[in-house]
């Protein structure tokens, strides 16, 4: 017995001792991320708190955030009953995302859209401890990649996307492993390579969000292997990838299928509806991804309960002063990193990478136009931070340094203001119900509806502006789109004692009463402190 407890000892301690030995070799980077997580943990989590739940769960506020299917992308990963059929432009979205919302929920006893919001917190810890590890391999200092993770964590895409529980978050994700296995395999010896198993799980994680981001895993490919060899890993990437969605399609049954030439045609509906100029393109993807300029809200004609969201493309500081400063250091900053980009001696294999990378994504989304651009600015913040950290491998290292504090603390600011600002916006729109549901929400301690047992009151054929609704206890509302009246019990000195909407269920007493021909009847509440009696009068049709 003792000799088994020893083996199984010796074992777990062969198993775990190189892993200790990492953490205590590299213990001062593992601190940093885990101080970085914990920082971006906490800002979105309150962020995704900050936005009402129907952006989440309405589908009638699709479009709603900047553009995005977020409704959609909920229903994905949280029900089965979803349609999954988007999904072929996002190969194993729901096979990733799904199992790990839901052991979420369960794990933590949360509701679905909690377990999302959870989710997302969770992807922004990965995202930026992915970050500062991408830097660090590119041989960047720990305060070179700290301040640089940080200006990530700072930048517009980050502050308002990684609230969301989208893909882009994954996506991006995918990017930048994808870049750390480029940074990676072209210091490795030639005789310890990479093996071809390597490349196929690289080009699979990168194709696996969102298909367009597989051009970081063709090309890490295709930059360090013979073309023979590149043509086996694509091959066999096409074939776990299939195989991978097959075990989705029994799950998840209406997915669409990715590997077609479908799923690009289909894209042609975005394409004739792009809108904005070149200007506007350019302004959305090299600055808007890291500076929100200002806002407005604009009518939504197909959803009249809610707004758009429409950005000032062609004035990049125009969303505070804090604006201005980011601008003119975000600006410096990206020349700094072109300039060190195209005259460095190192990373041969990642600039090609990169570049080719940058330059796809650029002439893709040129073709979306500026309004779909910021959608996917979790895509392109990875590529932006990865040509600036070229800056930080030259001589003008501290230049870049005081230009990235500048933009944290500039952009930061300006970006959290924003988006506080919109957000906080947002919950005087949607539904009359959603509203009264969301004003209940931001104030717990006030005396809210209890928005259940609807009655409706009305004559037989009226209109739907002659309809009332009654709520159990006798509260009120006269017509749609009001928030009615609500019965109030105070005591001799006018103190609230209660209302309505929180007596008790069982303390309440609810009755048809006044049966006559061609009317609707009245509904009679009785309680312990009152009688209420409504119905209908001969003005109404």
């Amino acid at each position: 017995m003792n000799r088994l407890k020893a083996i199984n000892f010796n074992f777990a301690s062969r198993w775990a001792s190189p892993l200790f030995r990492y953490i205590r070799q590299y213990r001062i980077d593992v601190l940093i991320v885990v101080g970085l997580a914990i920082a971006i943990a906490i800002s979105t989590y309150i962020g995704t708190y900050q936005l009402p739940a129907p952006i989440f769960t309405d589908l009638y506020a699709q479009d709603v955030w900047f553009g995005g299917d977020i409704p959609t992308v909920f229903g994905n990963i949280t029900s089965l009953n979803s349609d999954f059929g988007r999904n072929n432009k996002h190969p194993l979205f729901p096979l990733i995302v799904f199992p790990l919302v839901f052991l979420t929920g369960k794990l933590f006893h949360l509701d679905p859209l909690a377990a999302a919001r959870l989710f997302a917190v969770g992807v922004s810890t990965l995202w930026i401890g992915g970050l500062y590890a991408l830097f660090r391999v590119m041989g960047c200092y720990r305060l070179d990649a700290t301040l640089l993770s940080l200006v990530g964590a700072a930048s517009a895409a980050s502050i308002f996307w990684l609230i969301i529980p989208e893909s882009f978050p994954l996506a991006s994700l995918t990017f930048i492993l994808g870049l750390i296995f480029v940074t990676l395999a072209q210091f490795r010896p030639h005789d310890q390579s990479f093996s071809g198993a390597w490349y196929i799980a690289i080009n699979v994680i990168t194709v696996s969000i969102t298909i367009t981001n597989s051009m970081v895993g063709i090309l890490a490919t295709l930059v360090n292997n013979h073309w023979k060899k590149a043509i086996q890993i694509f091959i066999g990437s096409l074939l776990l990838a299939t195989f991978l969605w097959i075990l989705q399609r029994i799950v998840f049954t209406n997915s669409g299928f990715p590997f077609q030439p479908g799923t690009f045609i289909g894209e042609k509906k975005f394409v004739a509806t792009a809108s904005g100029g070149t200007l506007s393109f350019l302004s959305a993807f090299f600055y808007q991804t890291m500076i929100m300029p200002a806002t407005q809200f604009v009518d939504f004609a197909i959803r009249p309960d809610w707004v758009k969201i429409e950005a000032n493309l062609l004035a990049p500081a125009s969303g505070s002063v804090w604006g201005t400063a980011a601008m003119a250091s975000w600006t410096a900053l990206l020349g700094l990193g072109l300039w060190a980009f195209a005259t460095i001696k190192r990373h041969n294999k990642l600039r090609i990478v990169l570049g080719l990378t940058l330059l796809a994504q650029m002439g893709m989304h040129s073709i979306y136009g500026a309004d779909e651009t910021f959608i996917y600015s979790l895509h392109f913040i990875p590529l932006l931070l990865t040509l600036v950290a070229f800056s930080l491998l030259t001589r003008l290292r501290i230049a870049s340094l005081i230009l990235a504090a500048i933009l944290i603390v500039s952009a930061g600011i300006n970006n959290r203001t924003q988006f506080t600002a919109i957000a906080a916006n947002l919950w005087n729109y949607g539904t009359p119900q959603q509203q009264v549901e969301s004003q209940i929400k931001l104030r717990p301690a006030d005396f809210g509806l209890r928005n259940t047992g609807h009655v409706v009151l009305a004559n037989p054929t009226s209109s739907a502006t002659n309809k009332a609704f009654h709520d159990i206890g006798g509260s009120f509302s006269p017509q749609p789109s009001s928030f009615g009246v609500s019965i109030w019990v105070v005591d001799r000195q006018g103190h609230i004692k209660t209302t309505s909407d929180r007596i008790p269920l069982n303390e309440i007493q609810q009755q048809f009463t006044d049966f006559a021909p061609q009317k609707a009847p009245k509904i009679l509440t009785k309680t312990k402190y009152y009688e209420a009696s409504w119905g209908s009068i001969s003005l109404w049709n």
